[in-house]
Protein backbone atom coordinates (compact mmCIF):
# COMPACT_ATOMS: atom_id res chain seq x y z
CA UNK A 1 0.00 0.00 0.00
CA UNK A 2 0.84 3.35 -0.40
CA UNK A 3 0.43 6.30 2.00
CA UNK A 4 1.56 10.01 0.78
CA UNK A 5 3.75 8.27 -1.48
CA UNK A 6 5.65 5.81 1.27
CA UNK A 7 5.47 1.92 0.98
CA UNK A 8 4.00 0.65 3.91
CA UNK A 9 5.21 -3.03 4.97
CA UNK A 10 1.67 -4.40 5.77
CA UNK A 11 -2.38 -3.34 6.04
CA UNK A 12 -1.98 -3.73 10.19
CA UNK A 13 1.22 -0.95 10.04
CA UNK A 14 -1.58 0.90 8.26
CA UNK A 15 -4.30 0.35 10.52
CA UNK A 16 -2.04 1.32 13.11
CA UNK A 17 -1.29 4.11 11.36
CA UNK A 18 -4.39 5.40 11.03
CA UNK A 19 -5.62 4.93 14.58
CA UNK A 20 -2.75 6.70 16.43
CA UNK A 21 -3.10 9.78 13.50
CA UNK A 22 -6.67 9.92 14.41
CA UNK A 23 -5.97 9.81 17.61
CA UNK A 24 -3.49 12.75 17.71
CA UNK A 25 -5.62 14.48 15.56
CA UNK A 26 -8.27 14.39 18.44
CA UNK A 27 -5.88 15.02 21.10
CA UNK A 28 -4.09 18.13 19.20
CA UNK A 29 -7.65 19.74 18.60
CA UNK A 30 -8.78 19.54 21.82
CA UNK A 31 -5.12 20.70 23.70
CA UNK A 32 -5.52 23.61 20.82
CA UNK A 33 -8.42 24.64 21.99
CA UNK A 34 -7.66 24.42 26.01
CA UNK A 35 -4.51 26.21 25.36
CA UNK A 36 -6.10 29.14 23.08
CA UNK A 37 -9.19 29.52 25.88
CA UNK A 38 -6.16 29.93 28.41
CA UNK A 39 -3.96 32.42 25.55
CA UNK A 40 -7.52 34.32 25.87
CA UNK A 41 -7.60 34.40 29.34
CA UNK A 42 -3.73 36.12 29.80
CA UNK A 43 -4.18 38.62 27.40
CA UNK A 44 -7.49 39.40 28.45
CA UNK A 45 -6.03 39.28 32.16
CA UNK A 46 -2.79 40.40 31.52
CA UNK A 47 -2.86 44.10 30.70
CA UNK A 48 -5.23 44.98 34.03
CA UNK A 49 -3.09 43.33 35.85
CA UNK A 50 -0.34 45.85 34.61
CA UNK A 51 -2.55 48.58 34.90
CA UNK A 52 -3.47 47.99 38.53
CA UNK A 53 0.10 47.30 39.22
CA UNK A 54 1.89 50.84 38.02
CA UNK A 55 -1.80 52.54 39.77
CA UNK A 56 -0.45 50.61 43.14
CA UNK A 57 3.08 51.77 42.27
CA UNK A 58 1.93 55.57 41.79
CA UNK A 59 0.34 55.35 44.64
CA UNK A 60 3.21 54.08 46.54
CA UNK A 61 4.93 56.89 44.98
CA UNK A 62 2.61 59.93 46.30
CA UNK A 63 2.22 57.92 49.65
CA UNK A 64 6.07 57.81 49.51
CA UNK A 65 6.24 61.61 49.15
CA UNK A 66 3.07 62.28 51.93
CA UNK A 67 5.34 62.22 55.57
CA UNK A 68 8.42 63.64 54.49
CA UNK A 69 6.07 66.56 52.86
CA UNK A 70 3.64 66.64 55.98
CA UNK A 71 6.40 66.87 58.20
CA UNK A 72 8.20 69.99 56.00
CA UNK A 73 4.63 71.56 55.89
CA UNK A 74 4.38 70.93 59.81
CA UNK A 75 7.86 72.21 60.41
CA UNK A 76 7.14 75.99 59.37
CA UNK A 77 3.66 75.35 61.73
CA UNK A 78 4.05 78.68 64.33
CA UNK A 79 4.54 76.97 67.73
CA UNK A 80 2.94 79.90 69.31
CA UNK A 81 -0.77 78.89 68.37
CA UNK A 82 -0.86 76.08 69.90
CA UNK A 83 -2.44 76.70 73.47
CA UNK A 84 -0.83 75.34 75.92
CA UNK A 85 -3.18 73.00 78.62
Amino acid sequence: MFFWGIMMASPKITLLFDITHVIGRLFKASLKTFLNSWVRLFFFTEPRLELGLGMRWLLGMFEAGLFPGVNYYLSWYDLSLVPNP
